[in-house]
C-alpha cells in the first residue's frame, strides 16, 4: 500500500512535510506500478492539522494495509476557506490532476463538507466511482444518498440526547445547556439535532453565524453559574474569521467558568469536560472496510444501505471533573477517563477500607456526640432568632394582619355537618342562611391571638388589646355572607379564601375590605392557627359605585334620546300621512307613502333601541318581524293577504347596520307588494325570508311567489332613475354588501352578503 497526500498550498504541518517526503520518495514505485494496483481518493473535509485527521487516515492505511492499495489525500479545508470561489478553485484542481492521472477505483470522504462537494460535482469529477463517506452529521442529507446507487456510508451518529442526558446527572441544578455552533455544514447539522430534544432538555444557542470570536469570549463570560455549555463547532464567525479547532476552544475555555461538554474526542485534555463520545477512527475504519467488500469481494454498492449507528463511549478529563468538584463514581460506568494520576488509595482501596471502617465509625461516634450537643445549642438560637424575624416580620408588615384560632370552629363545623348531612359547600351555605344563630356562634368560636400594628390602624383601635378582646367588634350585623362563603371554602374547597368584605372599626365607620385568610400548613387538620391580611379598598370600591352610578345616569340619557327622536320622526310619520289625506293626486300620495315608510323604518331602530337593554344592539328577527308586518299591513286589501314567514338565528345587529339594511329590506318588500302580486300560479301570495350568519357574513334571502319581472322592466327602473332602486344600491354599496336578483314566473328572489361580526 502507498500513501499519496495532496498537499494544501495553505497549511504547513509537520506531518504533511513528513508525508510529502515519503510521497516523493516513493513516486517512482508508484508510476511503476500503477496499472497494477487499486486506486483510491480520501477526500478530507478539512486540513492535515484538524484533530479528526490523524485517527481518520491511520484508520483507511491500517484497513489497506494487506493490499496492493495506492492512497491519495485531497484536502478541502471548509474550515478556513469557506467561500464559494474556495470549493471553485478546489473543483477545478482536482479536474486539472484528474486529467493527468488514472481514474480512481474508489472514494472515501471524511465529514460533510466533503460529502456535499462529492454530492454536488459527482457527475463532473466522479461519475459512477463508488463513494463511502463517513463523519456526516448531516442524517437527512446522508439517508437520502440511499437513492444514490453509487454512494453509501457511515453517519457520524453523535450521543447528542445521551450526552443531554449526562449533563443532568452531573449537574442536577442546570438551568440551561448552551450548544456553541458556527454556520458550517456540520455545525448546523449537529445544531439541528440537538435542536430535536428542545421539549425534553432546557436549551438556548449560541450562533458563530451572529457573533465574532471576540464577542463569543464576552458571551460565554455572562453565562448564569448553573448552567453548561455543549460545544457543537466554533470554527468560523460572523465576519468569516476561521481558527483551528484548538483556538476556538480557547476563545470558550478561557471565557467559561461553567462545564464544557463535547461530542468527539478531540479537545479531551484541552478544557473539555466530557462526553458520550464519537471514535473517528472507528468511524473511518467502518468506511474502509465498506469500500475494500465493494474492491476486492464485489459487494454492489447500490445494496448497500447508509449505517446510522456508531459505537461511541463515555470518556472524561479527570482534571475538568476535579475543577467541578466531580469524582470518578460520578460518571458512567466503563468510561475512559484521561490525565488520571496514579492513586494510592484507589490501589489498595479494599485494604484501605476494611482498616479505616473501624477508626471511622468510632471517630463518627465521637464526632455525633460532639456536634449534638453543639448542634443543640445552635438550634435554640437560631430558633429564638427566627422567632424574633417572624414577630418582627408579622408586626411591620404593610398590610393589616391577624393570627386566629380557629379549632373550636372546625369541631363545631364537623359536628354541624354530621348531625344535618350537609355534604357539599352548597348545603352548607344554605344551612347558615337559614340558621342566622349558626353564624353568630360561629363568629363568637373565633379566638383572636395577635394583630399587627397595620391591623391598629386600621380598625382605628386604640391598642392591640382592644382588638383581641373579640371578633364581634369587627364584623357589622346583617354582613355576613362574605362570612359563610369563607367558612365553606375553608371547609369543603382549600386552606385559603380570598374575597371582598364589610368590616367595623372600632369607631364605628364602615370599611371595605379585601380579605385573604390561610389555614397553616402544620394546621390544617385542627384549624388553631388561620392568618388572614385585610387590605383597606374602600376607596376603590366608593369609586367603583360612583362610576356604577355614572353608567346607569348615561344610560337612561341614551334611552331617553332614542324615545324623543322615535317621538320626532312619528311626528313626522303624522304629518306626511295629513299630507296624504289631503291630496288628491294618486302619485303624490304614493311618494308620501313610500317616504312614510322609509320614517317608520328609522323610527323602528329607535323604538326598539329604546326597548333594549344593552343600547348598542337590536335582535334582528324581531326587527325584521315588526318592520315587515307593518308593510304588509299597510298594503293589504280584500284582494291581496300576503303571507309571511321568516326564518332568522338569534342575530344581534348595531344601529349602524341595522337602519341602512332595513331601509333595503323596506324597498324590496315595498316593490313586491305593490308589483309582485297576484301570482301568475294563483298560489297564495307570501313572502319568505331567511337570515343566516355565515363567518363574517350575514346572508339575507327575500322571495316572493309573485308573478317576477322581465330584465327589461329592471332596466327600465334604472334608467328613470327609480327612488327605489337608487336607495338599494346606494345603501347597499355604503354596507359593501353585495347582492343578486332571480326572477321567474314563480316569484323574485333577492340575495345579500353583508359584512358582520
Amino acid at each position: 500500500m502507498i500513501l499519496h497526500v495532496g498537499i494544501n498550498r495553505f497549511s504547513r504541518s509537520l506531518k504533511v512535510t513528513v508525508l510529502a517526503v515519503l510521497y516523493f520518495t516513493a513516486q517512482p514505485l508508484m508510476l511503476s506500478a500503477r496499472t497494477e494496483q487499486t486506486h483510491i481518493l480520501v477526500l478530507s473535509s478539512y486540513h492535515p492539522s484538524f484533530p479528526t485527521y490523524n485517527s481518520q487516515i491511520q484508520a483507511v492505511t491500517e484497513t489497506f494495509a494487506d493490499s496492493n492499495v495506492l492512497i491519495d489525500v485531497e484536502f478541502l479545508d471548509s474550515k478556513r476557506f469557506t467561500t464559494q470561489t474556495a470549493r471553485q478553485l478546489f473543483r477545478d484542481l482536482l479536474k486539472y490532476k484528474f486529467l493527468n492521472l488514472e481514474p480512481y477505483d474508489g472514494i472515501i470522504t471524511t465529514d460533510d463538507n466533503a460529502l456535499l462537494f462529492i454530492h454536488e460535482y459527482q457527475p463532473v469529477l466522479f461519475p459512477e466511482i463508488p463513494v463511502v463517506f463517513c463523519g456526516v452529521n448531516d442524517r437527512d442529507r446522508a439517508r437520502k444518498q440511499n437513492n444514490n446507487p453509487f454512494i453509501t456510508g457511515v453517519v457520524e451518529a453523535v450521543s447528542m440526547e445521551e450526552t443531554l442526558e449526562l449533563i443532568l446527572k452531573l449537574f442536577p441544578q442546570t438551568s440551561k445547556i448552551f450548544a456553541v455552533a458556527d454556520g458550517t455544514p456540520s455545525g448546523r447539522g449537529d445544531l439541528a439535532t440537538f435542536l430535536e430534544y428542545r421539549d425534553k432538555f432546557p436549551q438556548s444557542v449560541i450562533s458563530l453565524e451572529e457573533y465574532s470570536f471576540e464577542e463569543l469570549g464576552a458571551r460565554v463570560r455572562t453565562l448564569p453559574e448553573d448552567s453548561a455549555l455543549l460545544l457543537l463547532s466554533a470554527y468560523t464567525d460572523k465576519n468569516g474569521k476561521t481558527v483551528n479547532f484548538s483556538d476556538g476552544l480557547k476563545v470558550i475555555r478561557e471565557n467559561a467558568s461553567v462545564p464544557i461538554f463535547h461530542l468527539w474526542e478531540h479537545g479531551l485534555g484541552e478544557g473539555i469536560l466530557g462526553g458520550k463520545i464519537i471514535s473517528q477512527y472507528d468511524q473511518a475504519k467502518t468506511a474502509a472496510v465498506i469500500l475494500k467488500k465493494i474492491l476486492f469481494e464485489g459487494e454492489d454498492i447500490a445494496k448497500i444501505p447508509i449505517i446510522e449507528t456508531s459505537p461511541n463511549v463515555y470518556m472524561f478529563d479527570n482534571l475538568e471533573l476535579k475543577r467541578f468538584g466531580l469524582h470518578t463514581w460520578n460518571i458512567p460506568d466503563n468510561s475512559i477517563v484521561i490525565n488520571q494520576s496514579f492513586s494510592y488509595f484507589r490501589s489498595h482501596l479494599k485494604l484501605i477500607t476494611g482498616v479505616g471502617f473501624v477508626v471511622i465509625t468510632q471517630t463518627m461516634l465521637i464526632v455525633f456526640l460532639f456536634f449534638s450537643v453543639t448542634q443543640n445549642k445552635l438550634y435554640a438560637v437560631n430558633l429564638k432568632q427566627g422567632e424574633a424575624n417572624f414577630k418582627n416580620l408579622f408586626n411591620y408588615a404593610p398590610v393589616a394582619l391577624l393570627e386566629e384560632d380557629f379549632s373550636d370552629l372546625k369541631k363545631y363545623l364537623d359536628a354541624l355537618a354530621v348531625a344535618n348531612g350537609l355534604h357539599s359547600k352548597k348545603e352548607m351555605n344554605r344551612y347558615l342562611k337559614n340558621h342566622p344563630g349558626a353564624i353568630q356562634k360561629c363568629i363568637s368560636l373565633i379566638r383572636l391571638l395577635d394583630a399587627n400594628i397595620e391591623a391598629i390602624h386600621l380598625f382605628e383601635a386604640e391598642s392591640k388589646e382592644s382588638i383581641l378582646t373579640g371578633i364581634e367588634r369587627l364584623m357589622p350585623a346583617g354582613k355576613d355572607k362574605s362570612f359563610r362563603k369563607q367558612l365553606c371554602a375553608l371547609f369543603f374547597d382549600s386552606n385559603k379564601y380570598s374575597a371582598e368584605t364589610v368590616r367595623t372599626t372600632h369607631k364605628g365607620n364602615t370599611i371595605w375590605t379585601n380579605i385573604h385568610a390561610v389555614i397553616a400548613p402544620p394546621a390544617r387538620e385542627l384549624w388553631d392557627r388561620v392568618y388572614v391580611g385585610l387590605e383597606n379598598i374602600s376607596d376603590s370600591k366608593e369609586f367603583q359605585m360612583q362610576l356604577e352610578v355614572s353608567l346607569q345616569e348615561k344610560d337612561v340619557l341614551l334611552k331617553e334620546i332614542h324615545h324623543r327622536v322615535n317621538n320626532n320622526l312619528a311626528l313626522i310619520s303624522s304629518i306626511l300621512n295629513l299630507e296624504i289625506m289631503k291630496s288628491k293626486n294618486t302619485a303624490t300620495v304614493q311618494v308620501l307613502k313610500e317616504s312614510m315608510y322609509r320614517i317608520k323604518t328609522i323610527s323602528l331602530v329607535h323604538r326598539k333601541l329604546y326597548n333594549s337593554k344593552t343600547l348598542d344592539a337590536i335582535n334582528l328577527h324581531d326587527y325584521l318581524t315588526d318592520l315587515v308586518e307593518d308593510l304588509i299591513s299597510a298594503y293589504r286589501t280584500k284582494d291581496l293577504n300576503v303571507k309571511l314567514g321568516i326564518e332568522s338565528a338569534d342575530i344581534y345587529c348595531s344601529r349602524e347596520l341595522i337602519i341602512p339594511l332595513g331601509l333595503i329590506i323596506n324597498e324590496i318588500i315595498s316593490n313586491s307588494l305593490k308589483h309582485a302580486f297576484p301570482t301568475v300560479n294563483g298560489e297564495e301570495p307570501s313572502i319568505r325570508i331567511r337570515v343566516e350568519q355565515e363567518q363574517e357574513y350575514l346572508l339575507l334571502s327575500l322571495r316572493d311567489n309573485g308573478k317576477g319581472f322581465t330584465p327589461e322592466k329592471k332596466e327600465a327602473a334604472r334608467e328613470r332613475q327609480s327612488m327605489g332602486l337608487t336607495i338599494i344600491e346606494t345603501l347597499l354599496q355604503q354596507l359593501k354588501a353585495e347582492s343578486s336578483t332571480s326572477s321567474s314566473s314563480a316569484g323574485t328572489a333577492y340575495t345579500l352578503k353583508i359584512p358582520h361580526t
